[in-house]
């Protein structure tokens, strides 16, 4: 199995995405020793709203272009719906940002005066950052990860280095402008890969929007609710929280969870293609999801472990105690995060048999379930009641999904 994994990119992709994280959370732990908790604290609200916006500057095209191209079609078929994907974008794209700049300009997006004003600028970035992940979703569905971990590696340094030499002189003013310029950066090398390495004719397709659009829809859906759900914590916070000094250590302690995420993410970014190139036979499809969620298993374990142990020691040593009061916040969030690495194989396997809306439908109730859990444990205890919110709705995540991925697989078994 290992072999098999390796053959198709898993260690490329994964390598990339650990020299990545090596080095984005050294330039967190440089931004951090540099700038104070609240400063923090707000700049993990600026990431979570970024995040949000992306997917609805996006409007599912990237999904869309993943799952289309995956298929087994020509590659100037590929081309010419990759082609109309980008262009589909635009229109969404300005709406985004048209929204995001009137929500910021008259304080809405925060009670911090300091984010809605930092905000305006650092939404620029949904531009470059939108049209790379269609690139990607490109490059992922041609299952060219080579490429597509070089160029990661590549313009993520670079950007790093922005991240670093920017804060260093402008504070948290810099790393706004770094982060914006960085994925310019992505964008321009991604667009001179495409001009120069992609070379096939377009081959029209019929119906490009209908088709397009179909998996989109649900997969706009699905992804702003599982966005809204990974970060309901801090966009809940970022309104409950008085004390932001407070608030800022709850974010550091988030920070270390991203890079628990790392493994979770490059599963799923592997297993993709894999489940819809196979969503046509169920015996293999099925297979597919078993060999991934073995593998899921034993990487969040192993992580898991290990984090416990070697991550509260380094938040206590390496900052002379700035950030020990992180360590309580890390190890209950860290539970939450176990459950939710679970889960992503079914959404991976749902999706590769084009079952995008019933992600949507199994994220739905997890996201209620979320916001209502950590706004009443926040409001009754605090920062760290935010916290045990979110080790709860892990575990309403991983039972709600398991019990609807296997209905839906005794559905398909006999479809098949």
């Amino acid at each position: 199995m290992l072999i098999q994994v390796r053959s198709k990119g898993f260690f490329h992709l994964l390598s990339a995405n650990l020299l990545l994280k090596v080095f984005g959370f050294a330039s967190q732990i440089f931004v951090a020793w540099i700038l104070t908790p609240e400063d923090i604290g707000r700049i993990k609200v600026l990431q979570s709203f970024m995040a949000i916006f992306v997917v609805t500057a996006g409007f599912g095209f990237n999904i869309s272009t993943l799952k289309l191209c995956s298929e087994n079609r020509t590659p100037g078929e590929k081309y010419y719906l990759f082609k109309k994907a980008i262009s589909y974008t635009i229109t969404p794209l300005f709406i985004t940002y048209i929204l995001i700049s009137g929500l910021a300009y008259w304080n809405i997006l925060s009670v911090d005066r300091e984010i809605n004003r930092l905000m305006i600028f650092f939404a620029l970035g949904i531009f470059p950052l939108t049209i790379n992940s269609l690139f990607f979703s490109f490059l992922q569905a041609l299952k060219k990860i080579k490429n597509f971990a070089a160029i990661q590696i590549f313009t993520k340094i670079i950007g790093i280095a922005g991240i670093i030499i920017l804060t260093y002189f402008l504070l948290i003013k810099g790393y706004v402008i770094a982060v914006v310029l960085g994925y310019t950066i992505t964008f321009v090398f991604l667009f001179i890969y495409n001009k120069r390495k992609i070379r096939v004719e377009s081959v029209k397709v019929l119906n490009p929007f209908k088709k397009h659009f179909k998996y989109a829809i649900y997969s706009v859906l699905a992804n702003f609710t599982g966005i809204l759900l990974l970060n309901s914590d801090i966009l809940i916070l970022n309104y409950l929280a008085k004390d932001r000094e407070v608030f800022g250590y709850y974010s550091f302690a988030v920070l270390f969870i991203g890079l628990m995420r790392i493994m979770t993410h490059t599963v799923q970014q592997i297993s993709f293609p894999y489940f819809s190139t196979k969503s046509q036979n169920f015996t293999k499809w099925y297979k597919t999801y078993k060999k991934y969620n073995r593998i899921m298993w034993l990487f969040s374990i192993s992580i898991l472990s290990g984090s416990l142990i070697l991550i509260p020691l380094f938040m206590k040593f390496a900052f002379s105690g700035k950030y020990e009061s992180s360590i309580i916040f890390f190890i209950i969030l860290c539970i939450g995060w176990f459950f939710r690495s679970n889960v992503v194989i079914q959404s991976g396997a749902l999706f590769g048999l084009g079952k995008i809306n019933i992600n949507f439908f199994i994220t739905l109730p997890i996201l209620i379930i979320s916001f209502i859990t950590i706004y009443i444990f926040a409001s009754t205890y605090g920062i760290i009641g935010a916290a045990y919110g979110v080790a709860i709705t892990g575990v309403f995540s991983l039972i709600i999904t398991r019990l609807s991925f296997y209905f839906v697989l005794r559905s398909e078994k006999q479809d098949f």
